[in-house]
């Protein structure tokens, strides 16, 4: 089965008032269904902290918690929530290389500088790096961004303000 690649994935635009965040779980060409589950839960875990970090309520999980490993889940977040910009750019810059840093240190690995993917993000044998864990943002004109690697504070900033336009159409990858 071919891995999806979250740049060309396509989800549909976020009802009104939402903004759709959806959080990719890269298997690698070798991941068994145990790792499959254990990076289920992992991810669970990492946007829940995030949420809970950001002061953010979520309105719908979708299979974030469900008990059947899922490569991609989606979330609903109310674009009324006054910490939502900031808490998107959290996911963007700061929360995700966080928990990649974390585990790192754990397994005592060096964290990954910024901008390049962390050593256990890389799959073994792919021609290109493709990041373990990447976000993609639709607001409800159908805008999206696409994030694969942590953004700096400042471009994250903008991308959250510009996919919070509900009428922003367009669509951005951060690599």
């Amino acid at each position: 089965m071919a891995i999806p690649d979250p740049r060309t994935k396509a989800f549909a635009p976020a009802p009104p008032g939402f903004v759709r965040v959806v959080a990719w779980r890269q298997r690698t060409s070798g991941s068994s269904d145990p790792e499959h589950e254990v990076l289920h839960r992992e991810r669970a875990a990492l946007l829940h902290r995030w949420a809970t970090d950001s002061d953010l309520t979520v309105g719908d999980w979708g299979e974030t918690d469900g008990e059947r490993p899922r490569e991609f889940v989606e979330m609903l977040l109310s674009v009324s929530q006054a910490a939502l910009a900031a808490g998107l750019g959290a996911l963007m810059s700061g929360s995700v290389k966080a928990y990649f840093d974390r585990k790192s240190a754990k397994a005592g690995k060096p964290a990954a500088p910024r901008g390049a993917p962390a050593p256990d993000q890389v799959g073994e044998g792919m021609a290109a790096p493709t990041p373990l864990f990447a976000v993609t943002i639709v607001n409800q004109s159908g805008g999206t961004i696409v994030v694969m690697y942590s953004p700096a504070k400042q471009e994250s900033r903008r991308l959250s303000m510009q996919v919070l336009d509900p009428g922003w159409t367009g669509s951005e990858t951060i690599l």
